[in-house]
């Protein structure tokens, strides 16, 4: 278990209603080209990195 882990059990930041999660990119990373196929697009087979 980390800090944040720890803090988080703790309580010592509060109770945490929300998140707010952003990812940075760049224009010139190759996509895959199926991601277009996805239902939310890219949204849904990148997301999940964000809860890991």
């Amino acid at each position: 278990m980390d800090r944040r882990d720890e803090m988080i059990k703790e309580k010592s930041l509060g109770e945490i209603s929300s998140l707010f999660l952003y990812q940075i990119s760049n224009d010139k990373r190759r996509l895959p080209k199926w991601g277009d196929d996805l239902p939310l697009g890219l949204f849904y087979d990148e997301s999940p990195h964000f809860f890991t």
